[in-house]
């Protein structure tokens, strides 16, 4: 795909305010951006731009974004948003953004044992991630951050992990600085699995302990054959304090045959127990954590074709529909509703969420929520309905002070009630949009009231609106 440069001030998704270009690497370009929805947080947008997946492969990754977005590990960067980039068809990811410092400089003065520790983390962090199905696939010193004075292994934050499907396509165009954590399986053509990572982590091991790599050439020939073919020199390894136990744990992560290397990250930990002669093993909230969410969405196969089938209906009309989805707690309702925005951004939806709180004291908080989260979109609600009247939330501060009314106030509060929705509905009828309304059960009355005003007016327009 042809490189995308975006401008300062460019907005991603009517939502992310981009201010610099932070990097470009083998599967895109990061933008420094403002969330605009969230009082201004900074955040990094990344620009997949190296392949355009297609057919079978889109669906992958469909499946793929659904996972990566719901994974929660204290060391792992959140991916927070992701879409597609409009005019130009390319996907993008929203992430945390993260001041930090590499591993081979936030290391460089550290002892082998924290080095060593910090390895751990590490393992910790890839076996929580190979639990869930997936494999980092570009483990390297830059992928991994620490504080620019940091001295906790336990603050590693690990980036750039699972995107499996764009390396493969930049693979071939890699630099010298990636080629070098590659695994020997991987430069001969064969997927990366669980054993690719480990062999990574053994050479950015080795590069922490030896402060080099253990294979270098400027020449990326030269550099895949020696990654192929040629033997570690453990003399730097060997001359550190433990560095036998060092030396035998490297070989065993660098073995040209995956076959012969760790069977897993949690073996990869117990090795390093023994060349330290200190228990690492013990089972952290982070390793209890890796056993519960984030699995892949089985059973309710029925339900997600069907939410697909009715957007599908109002993207073809364009008339609105609005879905219930109950049940239980714990029965799938929320899962439900983020495969859908899956598979819904990835088709080039609009997508738009709030939700309501337990013991929110004022009213229509869901709603307060939704104009927050469309700011952005008053420009292009201007250009399909030229001169509508703005509305201001804040201008009705007396309606939003009160769950219910006198009688003499309900005049008023049934004219709030209208224009508040018709405001939403203005905003949001400019393209395909999918209004998520998450937790209704905690909704008041007042707020109901709204969803039904909702309910009707979307009819018109097309806007699926989940609840």
């Amino acid at each position: 795909m042809a490189t995308v440069s975006l401008k300062p001030g460019t907005v991603i998704g009517n939502r992310y305010r981009v201010e610099c270009l932070l990097g470009r690497g083998g599967i895109g370009a990061v933008y420094l951006s403002r969330d605009q929805a969230e009082e201004g947080t900074r955040v990094a947008v990344k620009l997949l731009t190296s392949r355009k997946p297609a057919g079978p492969e889109l669906e992958s990754l469909r499946e793929e974004f659904s996972i990566l977005s719901r994974l929660r590990h204290p060391n792992l960067v959140r991916i927070l948003d992701f879409g597609i980039l409009d005019d130009v068809d390319v996907p993008y990811l929203v992430e945390e953004y993260v001041e930090g410092v590499d591993l081979s400089n936030a290391t460089a003065s550290w002892t082998s044992r924290e080095i060593l520790r910090l390895m751990v983390v590490l393992c910790r962090v890839v076996q929580f991630l190979h639990a869930r199905g997936v494999v980092h696939g570009d483990i390297k010193s830059s992928n991994a951050l620490l504080g620019a004075h940091e001295t906790l292994a336990e603050n590693l934050r690990v980036l750039d992990y699972g995107l499996a499907v764009w390396r493969e396509g930049a693979r071939r165009s890699s630099e010298p600085a990636t080629l070098a954590y590659t695994a020997p399986e991987v430069l001969l053509g064969k997927k990366a699995g669980p054993r690719s990572d480990l062999y990574s982590i053994g050479v950015l091991f080795y590069q922490l302990l030896a402060r080099r790599l253990p294979f270098e050439d400027e020449d990326t020939g030269f550099l895949i054959q020696k990654q192929l073919q040629g033997l570690v020199d453990m003399r730097p390894i060997e001359r550190l304090e433990g560095g036998g136990g060092l030396a035998q744990l490297l070989r065993a992560l660098l073995e040209k045959d995956p076959a012969r290397r760790p069977s897993s990250a949690e073996d990869a930990i117990r090795l390093m127990s023994v060349a330290s002669g200190e228990d690492f093993t013990g089972v952290t909230g982070a390793t209890l954590e890796s056993y519960f969410s984030a699995g892949r969405f089985v059973g309710r196969e029925r339900e997600t074709a069907y939410l697909r089938e009715r957007a599908g209906q109002v993207r073809e009309n364009g008339r609105g529909k609005t879905i219930f989805i109950t049940g239980e707690s714990g029965s799938g309702k929320s899962r439900s509703m983020e495969e859908l925005k899956v598979w819904a951004l990835l088709e080039g939806w609009r997508v738009v969420e709030g939700s309501c709180r337990a013991g929110e004291e004022r009213s229509y908080r869901v709603y307060r929520e939704v104009l927050a989260r469309t700011e952005g979109f008053e420009a292009e609600a201007q250009a399909s309905q030229p001169g509508s009247t703005l509305f201001r939330l804040e201008e009705n501060a007396r309606v939003l002070s009160f769950p219910s009314f006198e009688p003499s106030m309900e005049t008023a509060a049934g004219q709030f009630r209208d224009h508040l929705t018709r405001e939403i509905v203005r905003r949001l009828s400019g393209k395909p949009t999918i209004l998520m309304l998450h937790d209704f059960h905690w909704a008041d009355e007042a707020t109901t009231v709204v969803l039904d005003y909702l309910t009707s007016d979307v009819q018109a327009h097309p806007i699926l609106v989940c609840v």
